[in-house]
């Protein structure tokens, strides 16, 4: 074949087709930038913040699930009229309450909310309540034309809490508890005791107690000889409380309970001479019968008045229910009726409700 020789087009024709193709062919190669590129020129700006405790998911795992679920959407720049939504998560006693608020342009602002057991749980609802909103909303209205109303979305639960009781953060644990107390071996109660604590994360509150106090000393100290003494009274301690866990807080079963405050009592009885080794001398159950003393006694009284420090750890049962059961055991640290200071038990039982 002649090279000179043409097909009857001009001359560089070849050049061209060949150019033409390589255009078709970068057209063709773009196309899948180009489709992107106009996606994103399509999606609504929306100014965004979020809010969650430590340990939940981070703010990119919240956008992945809208963008995932269908929501098209860029962050707005700084300055730029745009919508502006909002996620707050907030642990609470039942698990975690999350919320999505909507404002749009003009300030019309709505609010959703979701009530979950676990935060990832509460995460990825309102990720696709986020979905929801960025595919009903409107073109983005200019800042003199008010934005159309959002359709309002559905509250979404999760299966675990669909059908349980409506979230509650109040911190409803405090309350009122009466006790009865037991000083001594014996099924006999020696006092008892009411106490009221304020809700809150250390609960304070008061405790007022009433228990009987027995004096049965065969050698009690009349400088520089000893006497017997016996008598019966009642003392009472009146005193602040600062309280952690049982019985008050919600799904603890032990707890402990610290108090201060003042101790006094009257006791009436009396003393006798010993008429034999003081180390001989016995009671006879209490009573002002003695087989080293003789005579009716001399009548006493004595009075006191100390500071106390007191502990007390409780166990109860079914902290979840309005009333509840405990059972504690209290370690006391006062002055007594020699003027000595001395610690002393007791086992307690009482009851516990909140009432506020």
């Amino acid at each position: 074949m002649n090279p000179d020789a043409t097909d009857g087009r001009a001359p560089g024709h070849s050049r061209w087709v060949k150019a033409r193709g390589l255009a078709a062919a970068v057209a063709v190669a773009s196309m899948p930038l180009v489709s992107r590129t106009a996606e994103a020129a399509d999606a609504e700006a929306i100014h965004f913040h979020y809010s969650a405790p430590p340990g939940c998911p981070a703010e990119e795992e919240l956008l992945s699930v809208a963008s995932d679920m269908g929501g098209a959407f860029r962050l707005a720049a700084s300055g730029e009229p745009a919508r502006t939504l909002g996620v707050v998560i907030e642990k609470t006693e039942r698990g975690f309450s999350g919320s999505l608020s909507v404002r749009s342009v003009a300030g019309d602002e709505r609010v959703r909310t979701v009530t979950c057991g676990r935060c990832d749980s509460a995460v990825r609802a309102l990720g696709l309540i986020m979905a929801m909103a960025l595919e009903d909303a409107q073109p983005a209205p200019s800042v003199e034309e008010p934005s159309p109303s959002i359709p309002e979305p559905p509250t979404i639960e999760p299966p675990d809490r669909a059908h349980g009781p409506p979230p509650d953060s109040r911190d409803d644990s405090g309350g009122i508890a009466a006790t009865v107390l037991w000083g001594s071996f014996g099924w006999t109660p020696t006092g008892a005791g009411v106490m009221a604590v304020a809700p809150g994360a250390t609960r304070l509150g008061g405790v007022l107690a009433v228990t009987s106090v027995n004096v049965d000393d065969p050698r009690y100290q009349v400088s520089p000889t000893y006497v017997l003494a016996a008598g019966h009274g009642a003392s009472t301690r009146l005193g602040a409380v600062a309280a952690w866990g049982a019985p008050w807080a919600r799904d603890e079963w032990a707890g402990f309970m610290a108090e201060a405050g003042v101790r006094g009592g009257v006791v009436n009885g009396a003393v006798w001479p010993l008429t034999g080794s003081g180390d001989s001398c016995s009671s006879m159950n209490g009573q002002s019968s003695y087989s080293c003393t003789s005579g009716p006694g001399t009548p006493r009284t004595w009075r006191f008045v100390s500071p106390y420090l007191a502990g007390t750890v409780v166990v109860q049962v079914a902290p979840r229910l309005p009333v509840r059961p405990f059972l504690a055991l209290t370690l006391l640290w006062s002055g007594d009726y020699r003027g000595n200071s001395a610690a002393s038990f007791s086992l307690d039982a009482g009851i516990a409700w909140r009432s506020w």
